[in-house]
């Protein structure tokens, strides 16, 4: 039985472990006061999810919402970065049930893109992405809800975890944005807001994995086109990427972002819409041979608007699957291609 994607712009489901919860009370705007660039649109914030599995002490959301940390901007030089810098398009909170009956809950900020730090060749082969996405603040709860004392951490510079003791406001976390590569350090730094309310959340078993960032990107179309705005904004489009460690990438609707990595051997091939099936060139991956996603470029002179099939073939493998594959429209709004399955039987369409 060949199995494959029936439809193009199939709408995405919940592609990894965990149940999706909303009901976030009073969601304030994830975006700053300022655009990225002076000239730039904000896009709209995207809705909370639908609300689902409340749990004992009022459900999921309204914990993540309660405890969830205030992230301002970076400074730098005495001066806001935040209007000329990556913004925060989504907070992700996964809310981990433990077996004692306690809560951990792990707070991460989806971002336009990572100033520092990784090379955009580099992102999209090992990450299948521009955008960066940080694990920033935990704390854990016992199972009456309190805050374990000391349970608090944060991730700094280069990457090290620290216990947190900066400032609250109520049961929040103060933190700002304190690197290129949007690690975060205790107390408020710049004055402008970076994001502060849960737009999304999961619930998730002690041992479930962690949601990926192209799973977040999927529930928050926005975040596609903040994407693309920011790496043309910075001049990171260009005709030639020069290797890995290069600079630059093609138009961002030149690539198949792709949740989940075939197995060695299998081979990625999309339909187009003049009835032709080519098959794609997968990246090297150099930093993270066994990453989660990562952005396929489509062949010379094919744009993602002209894609209507994307599909794994080649000898059977055996649990191949790739949770999710995007490609972009003119106006760089996602066209996801959800659950995407071996066929099995001879290599090729």
């Amino acid at each position: 039985m060949e199995t494959s994607l029936a439809a193009v712009g199939a709408r995405p489901r919940t592609t990894f472990a965990g149940r999706l919860t909303g009901g976030v009370p009073d969601i304030a705007s994830p975006w700053p006061s300022s655009p990225s660039a002076p000239d730039a649109p904000s896009p709209s914030p995207s809705p909370s999810p639908s609300t689902s599995d409340v749990d004992a002490r009022g459900g999921a959301a309204q914990l993540a919402a309660r405890f969830a940390p205030i992230i301002h901007g970076r400074q730098s030089g005495g001066r806001d970065d935040w209007p000329r810098t990556d913004r925060a398009l989504e907070l992700l909170a996964e809310v981990r049930h433990l077996p004692d009956g306690g809560t951990r809950l792990d707070y991460s900020v989806l971002f336009a893109n990572e100033d520092g730090g990784t090379s955009t060749p580099a992102l999209l082969a090992d990450w299948g992405r521009t955008t960066d996405y940080e694990l920033e603040y935990t704390v854990q709860l016992d199972a009456a809800g309190a805050v374990v004392p000391g349970s608090e951490t944060y991730q700094g510079a280069r990457h090290q975890w620290g216990r947190f003791d900066g400032p609250h406001d109520g049961d929040h976390a103060v933190l700002h944005v304190s690197t290129g590569n949007n690690m975060v350090a205790p107390g408020p730094g710049g004055s402008r807001l970076a994001i502060s309310r849960p737009t999304q959340v999961v619930e998730l078993g002690a041992t479930d994995r962690a949601a990926d960032a192209l799973d977040v990107m999927v529930r928050a179309p926005s975040s596609w086109s903040a994407m693309a705005e920011e790496v043309r904004r910075e001049g990171k489009v260009g005709h030639s990427h020069f290797g890995l460690f290069g600079r630059t990438m093609q138009d961002p609707q030149r690539y198949v972002y792709v949740a989940g990595v075939p197995h060695d051997g299998a081979r990625l091939w999309v339909h187009t819409r003049d009835g032709r099936a080519l098959e794609l060139s997968l990246p090297h991956r150099h930093l993270v041979p066994d990453g989660r996603s990562m952005a396929v470029p489509l062949p010379d002179g094919l744009l993602g608007r002209e894609v209507t099939e994307i599909f794994l073939a080649s000898a059977p493998l055996g649990g191949d699957y790739l949770r999710s594959a995007t490609v972009l429209l003119g106006d760089d709004s996602p066209v996801v291609f959800d659950g995407i399955t071996l066929r099995t039987g001879p290599a090729g369409p």
